[in-house]
């Protein structure tokens, strides 16, 4: 992962905590992705495009999406509890409200900006792991 590249760049070694926490921000960036190709199932479809939103469909593709949602954020809750993470990782759960309301417009129908809106996610998301990670040094 690249935060593990720019970690080991940086401090000159690898570090399991390092990438344990990578994993789930990933995970979301990913699914900026995803949701772009989700939405454009049936465009790819006659296109014969080939991407991981066709392997899935229509169907099970927003339910893949929902669990790796949940995924990152169980994620950062188990993390927090048996490390790498500390307590303050979990102020990441307030972005829950975006997941939420984002996971409920997903699963009705792909909406034509699913990119956008788990852009947004993602950036809640980092932005809270971040601060986190700086209150957890300094407190």
């Amino acid at each position: 992962m690249i935060t593990e590249a720019a970690y080991c760049i940086q401090i000159g070694h690898f570090s399991w905590a390092a990438l344990w926490v990578s994993i789930p921000f990933g995970v979301l960036v990913s699914l900026v992705l995803f949701a772009n190709n989700l939405r454009d199932v049936e465009t790819d479809a006659k296109a014969n495009v080939n991407n991981l939103a066709m392997i899935f469909g229509r169907n099970n593709g927003p339910i893949v999406y929902v669990s790796m949602v949940l995924a990152a954020l169980i994620s950062i809750i188990i993390m927090s509890l048996i490390e790498p993470l500390g307590r303050w990782s979990l102020i990441v759960l307030l972005s829950l409200p975006i997941a939420f309301k984002l996971v409920k417009v997903m699963i009705r129908e792909v909406p034509k900006d699913a990119d956008a809106r788990t852009a947004k996610l993602n950036t809640a998301f980092g932005t809270l792991l971040v601060i986190s990670l700086l209150l957890e040094s300094v407190i």
